[in-house]
């Protein structure tokens, strides 16, 4: 019988040191923390659902800072009263140039004050930066939350990119 040269064959068409390994990764993702110290009222998506952007994905319990806002703004009305009121009376000259001032100087600081409140309540509604899925929620509603707590991690699942492991 005549022989036959046999050759060994492998599975894999790519010799094991020419192969390259990758990761496929989302180019946008993110944990979205507690921009204040509040109490959840309503958090988003359940994880693995898609969501909007700009949809909201955390809402705060924020009456607190509601009512310091409703007091912020009072406290400028008043403040604007007065300075009205000083302005006047300084131009006729039954009071000093100075209260006038000073009425001035606490109107700005009620503005600012307000400024801050109106700032607070802004970050009462957290919502989504782009259109995506939620990875993993990590705090349910009812829960009280601390500064810079995570809360929920996001995705953006309509673009990729590919990371590749090549050997040196």
């Amino acid at each position: 019988p005549a022989l036959t040269p046999t050759v060994a064959r492998s599975a894999d068409p790519v010799p094991q040191g020419l192969r390259t390994r990758g990761l496929v990764v989302a180019r946008q993702q993110a944990t979205i923390s507690a921009p204040l110290q509040a109490t959840i009222a309503a958090i988003g998506p359940e994880n693995g659902e898609r969501f909007a952007k700009a949809q909201p994905l955390v809402i705060f319990d924020c009456r607190i800072h509601e009512a310091e806002l409703k007091r912020a703004q009072a406290i400028v009305e008043a403040a604007r009263d007065t300075l009205t009121a000083k302005a006047s009376l300084a131009a006729s000259g039954s009071i000093a140039r100075l209260q006038a001032t000073l009425a001035e100087a606490d109107l700005k600081k009620a503005r600012a004050d307000q400024n801050v409140a109106e700032a607070r309540v802004a970050h009462c509604v957290i919502a989504a930066p782009y259109a995506g899925r939620v990875v993993r929620r990590i705090v349910n509603p009812h829960e009280t939350v601390a500064l810079r707590d995570a809360l929920i991690e996001i995705v953006d699942d309509s673009a990729y990119e590919v990371r590749a492991f090549v050997p040196s």
